[in-house]
């Protein structure tokens, strides 16, 4: 997996972190299948993905989506690209409030809910050929999926108990 020809994946187990790559950024993703590994190098053995991102240009969009269970979705893509530098902001977000998993849910178990955001910068200088000089991205995730884990109930023994 590839962003702009860096690395997405997580350097410690090699997973991606899809949520972290705002939609509204992207352009296109390039997926070139097969044993890619004299190019790409030893983790590229069943292929590479790339994802492209869009040029920076004057530009605002905004994205708004909801769904049932209390879901809503909102993206937000600005650009600003000047004589020299050029500036970029991708920001999404996504909640629900989640679905049932137990059909007769007691006290201690609620719905599976999510909440996730990510956001990218890039800042650009326009001379060619075209150099990024920053690109930061930050995201954050929570779920609840089962009842919370509550220690079991204490044992009350009466006095006259003897272990």
């Amino acid at each position: 997996m590839l962003e702009d020809g860096v690395p997405l994946n997580a350097g410690f187990g090699g997973w991606v972190y899809w949520g972290a790559v705002p939609r509204l950024g992207i352009t296109r993703v390039e997926i070139a299948p097969g044993a890619s590994s004299a190019l790409f190098g030893s983790s590229a053995m069943g292929g590479v993905v790339e994802i492209v991102s869009r040029a920076i240009v004057d530009r605002a969009e905004v994205e708004l989506q909801g769904g049932s269970f209390g879901t809503g979705e909102a993206a937000l893509s600005l650009g600003k690209r000047g004589d020299t530098l050029a500036a970029s902001l991708d920001l999404e977000g996504l909640g629900t409030a989640g679905y049932q998993v137990i059909a007769s849910p007691g006290l201690v178990d609620h719905d599976a809910s999510s909440r996730r955001a990510s956001g990218r910068a890039r800042l650009e200088r326009g001379l060619p050929p075209r150099s990024r000089l920053l690109s930061a991205w930050a995201d954050s995730a929570s779920r609840r999926t089962a009842a919370p884990v509550t220690p079991p109930p204490r044992r009350v023994r009466p006095k006259w108990w003897r272990a």
